[in-house]
């Protein structure tokens, strides 16, 4: 099988059960007592010896509405399978797991895989419910290992914890299926089947479904911990955007805004000889007098131990706090949004296109997360800069969605 078969073969399974999930829930045949949401989105990720789809988000449809998943346009290469869910995992064959999945057929479903036993550290950091069957085994260095030999793999309703010594790696996983790349297109759907099948059968023991998030107590909480956990992987800005913009209106109300508009093209009608032809801020958020201010997201899981940095200044070699370059550009990136609402041609644009006023914006970045994220030096950071600049962590994010919750 090749990607790109695996790929539409893929989509077709989990939109054709979404929807007739949905319509079961329509005709009465499954009965949803509480709240609950759909996961839509899917990534797909490609290692030497398999294929990887995993199904996230929180979206809420209303019974027999219809369902689109959606599909990125890329897939993500990883060096072997285990590293796509485990950040930690280098040499999977020296390695120590909590538990290692060989053999054909297997499945994980509602558990807490932890490398130590110190799960409080998780309660303590981000304050999210966790579900409450969980192994663990102190000596473990990843949480999980998957071999080169497995040919057929589902993990639903999992969650992984790990550490390396600087952060907390909390890992949602609604759904992945993980096929290996020697089988044919009839293996994914075979064990696709055999697993709705054994879900339905066991549903008013379990109340697990593929596609259903009925583990938190509210979508919101549900989006809460599933951007936390996205925030804490590595994976491409758009990965979390696209989620956001799932929660737009949630995502507004934590941030105190009216509403957000997400990837609004603004065309340069009047630019200088080195400015773009348009630009796409990640989200225009509507203030309460009706203007808008201005917001770009960065990765949560960066590479340096801090988003600030010690400088010497001067001829005296004071000492001053300053962003590394990833969130300096961050900075940069937001004042030229702001430089193109100062042309008047293009203010007007924005206007007439997207009914968006800019009067006096706040510029706003989301970088890092509580592990590389220390307030105080990221106040002094910004001494440099305007008031009207602010940088949030996505674990600022997370507590502000829970506030609303």
């Amino acid at each position: 099988m090749n990607s790109k078969l695996f790929i539409g073969t893929a989509k077709y399974l989990f939109t054709d059960w979404l929807n007739s999930l949905n319509q079961y829930i329509y005709d009465g045949k499954i009965n949803m007592s509480g709240e609950y949401s759909f996961a839509n989105i899917l990534r797909i990720a490609e290692s030497p010896t398999h294929f990887i789809c995993e199904l996230y988000g929180s979206k809420q449809y209303k019974p027999g509405q219809p369902i689109t998943v959606e599909v990125p346009n890329t897939i993500e290469k990883v060096k072997n399978t285990t590293s796509f869910f485990c950040s930690n995992a280098s040499d999977v064959n020296q390695q120590k797991a909590v538990i290692k999945i060989t053999g054909d057929g297997n499945t994980l479903e509602g558990l807490l895989i932890s490398t130590r036993g110190d799960l409080d550290l998780i309660q303590r950091k981000i304050k999210l419910p966790v579900i409450p069957v969980n192994i663990n085994y102190h000596e473990a260095e990843i949480p999980i290992m998957i071999g080169p030999e497995v040919v057929s793999l589902l993990f639903n309703d999992l969650e992984l914890l790990e550490s390396d010594g600087i952060r907390i790696i909390y890992r949602i996983i609604h759904c992945a299926i993980i096929i290996n790349k020697k089988e044919s297109k009839e293996t994914l759907i075979t064990f696709f089947q055999d697993t709705i099948k054994r879900q339905l059968k066991s549903l008013n023991l379990t109340r697990r479904l593929i596609g259903l998030n009925t583990i938190f107590n509210s979508p919101i909480e549900h989006f809460a911990a599933q951007l936390f956990s996205l925030s804490n992987q590595n994976v491409k800005e758009s990965v979390i955007d696209k989620f956001i913009q799932q929660h737009s209106n949630e995502f507004a109300q934590a941030m105190g805004y009216k509403r957000a508009l997400s990837q609004k093209k603004l065309k340069w009608l009047e630019r200088e000889l080195d400015d773009p032809d348009e630009s796409k801020p990640d989200f225009l958020l509507e203030r309460y007098d009706g203007y808008y201010d201005i917001l770009d997201l960065k990765t949560g899981a960066i590479k340096f131990k801090s988003i600030t940095k010690y400088k010497k200044s001067g001829k005296a070699g004071k000492i001053r706090v300053r962003f590394v370059d990833y969130v300096s550009e961050l900075i940069a990136q937001l004042k030229d949004y702001e430089r193109y609402f100062n042309l008047e041609k293009n203010k007007e644009y924005a206007y007439q296109k997207h009914e968006v006023k800019i009067q006096s914006p706040k510029l706003i970045g989301i970088v890092g997360n509580y592990n590389n994220f220390e307030k105080e030096e990221v106040k002094d950071a910004l001494n440099q800069y305007k008031d009207n600049i602010i940088v949030f962590s996505y674990y600022d994010v997370v507590n502000m969605l829970r506030k609303i919750n």
